[in-house]
């Protein structure tokens, strides 16, 4: 419930944020991933087996870095997606390994 409520408050303040570029840019775009955003960190959540999780995280992952290099014209920005992309894909190998860690051990028990 906390992730809802948080999303509805930053989509709302996105809107706001985003208003002085409408004019400018096609603002359907960071509105889809957002939303795809918040649909995914909900997934994460609520995932029961290891490739709902990845598929989700992974769906997040691209969903978030889309929202990262929105303003793609800055070197700086491309720069932060790429950091982004690597960073979570790793984050995501340790947790897969962390997790077959566990399920060796579960299976000796």
């Amino acid at each position: 419930m906390p992730l809802v409520v948080l999303g509805a408050i930053c989509g709302v303040y996105g809107a706001f944020y985003l208003d002085d570029q409408r004019t400018r840019r096609w603002l359907a775009v960071p509105a889809c991933c957002f939303n795809l955003l918040v649909a995914a960190m909900l997934l994460v959540l609520i995932s029961r087996d290891a490739i709902g999780f990845i598929v989700a995280w992974e769906v997040m992952t691209l969903a978030s870095y889309l929202l990262v290099v929105f303003d793609h014209a800055q070197p700086e920005v491309r720069r932060a997606g790429c950091v982004y992309l690597i960073a979570s894909h790793l984050g995501v190998a340790c947790v897969l390994a962390a997790g077959s860690g566990a399920a060796g051990q579960e299976k000796k028990a």
